[in-house]
């Protein structure tokens, strides 16, 4: 069987000459209505552009070229599939990027992860760049690895009942090491770049942000970094604002916790962000030859102390108040359980911190560290250098 893919006059076209004599398209278009070409292709009597019967071949119309002409779109329909597909006029096509092996329809089974129309191009701006596309291709198992799949799975189920057996699930890891091992997975051209771009615009911002400091109010300001936080601690999945909590030491007095961090397992943390102010977070001058925290530090310290005591105290009632709370504001299925929460502490530069002082601050961060986590600011900034070096 030969396929062939070609364009002439804007029209995209697919030269088809069968195997077999008696595989004659214009039967199979007067009794079934359609032929379907290698399990792939999906032709109507319209789409029948030229038929040869002396040498039993035939050609179809696969695409046109778009109003812009830039854009070769192959209607869905032509490819079993509910979406269209757009090729840049410039990218030679070849059956390959529709064929698998076996005649595995590389579409369908895309259309199986996707949903929409989908643009292959030469430049950045499209769905997926044609590079990427034909790393996609290459990944896609050949048949000596479906066999060795194959055989991998019966090992696995009948190793026991026999003495006499070869360790195909051994084989097949090797393999699949090996084969990977000089390809690159074709996610990570998407993702790495992805990320990286992510990374440095909230490095950018946070900076920005640092240099700008008093054109933000506090609760500007929290809202801001929070956003930065989300990213780079992606374990929480929802956060609460101004979450009311009980003090049943002080006449059942309602505090209120300015950010409740909600994981998927539905458990709890608390984070306080404060304005860096541009200062050091220890005193400048020692006590005892000991540098010590700033009040603002320690009044957090104690604020966060304070509300994750009330919460462990809350026990049965105070779940089921938060949880109240929870599902009035968001649409969750997520219980939410009290079980040792900590807390976070945005805060402070330690740009510029003298030697001595680093001991000690990494002395007081320990100190709390079963349950609070102490960051400044240049702390965020590292990690998202790092991120960014990772992405790089």
């Amino acid at each position: 069987m030969s396929i062939e893919i070609y364009d002439e006059n804007d029209t995209l076209f697919l030269y088809y000459s069968p195997d077999t004599p008696n595989d004659l398209v214009h039967m199979k278009l007067n009794n079934y209505g359609k032929i379907v070409i290698k399990k792939v292709f999906e032709f109507k009597e319209v789409d029948l552009y030229e038929n040869d019967t002396d040498d039993n071949s035939s050609i179809f119309k696969l695409g046109v070229l778009d109003n812009k002409k830039k854009y070769f779109i192959i209607k869905g329909e032509k490819l079993g599939i509910l979406y269209d597909i757009y090729f840049d006029r410039n990218i030679k096509l070849k059956k390959e990027y529709f064929i698998g092996e076996r005649n595995i329809s590389i579409f369908k089974n895309i259309y199986k992860v996707i949903t929409g129309n989908m643009i292959i191009g030469i430049e950045d701006d499209v769905d997926i760049n044609i590079n990427v596309f034909e790393k996609m291709i290459a990944s896609m198992p050949n048949s000596y690895e479906i066999e060795r799949y194959i055989q991998m799975r019966i090992y696995n189920i009948i190793k026991d009942e026999f003495d006499k057996i070869k360790d195909t699930a051994k084989s097949y890891e090797k393999y699949m090491n090996k084969k990977y091992s000089k390809k690159e997975i074709i996610i990570d051209d998407i993702i790495f770049k992805n990320e990286k771009s992510k990374y440095e615009y909230l490095l950018n911002k946070l900076k920005n942000m640092l240099s700008n400091e008093l054109l933000y109010n506090e609760k500007i300001w929290q809202e801001q970094n929070f956003d930065i936080l989300k990213i780079i601690f992606p374990k929480y999945i929802h956060i609460l604002k101004e979450v009311p909590i009980h003090d049943y030491y002080n006449d059942n007095k309602i505090r209120r916790i300015d950010f409740l961090l909600v994981d998927i397992n539905g458990n709890i943390d608390i984070i306080e962000i404060k304005r860096p102010h541009d200062e050091l977070i220890l005193t400048e001058n020692e006590y005892r030859e000991n540098f010590v925290p700033k009040r603002e530090l320690a009044g957090s310290v104690m604020q966060i102390e304070k509300y994750l005591f009330f919460l462990s105290k809350s026990g049965k009632k105070g779940e089921e108040a938060l949880n109240k709370y929870f599902h009035e504001k968001i649409n969750s299925e997520i219980v939410i359980k009290i079980i040792n929460p900590t807390g976070i502490i945005i805060m402070g530069r330690d740009k510029g911190i003298k030697e001595e002082q680093i001991n000690d601050f990494e002395i007081i961060k320990r100190k709390y560290k079963n349950i609070i986590d102490i960051i400044t600011y240049d702390d965020i900034i590292r990690r998202l250098e790092q991120l960014i070096l990772k992405y790089s």
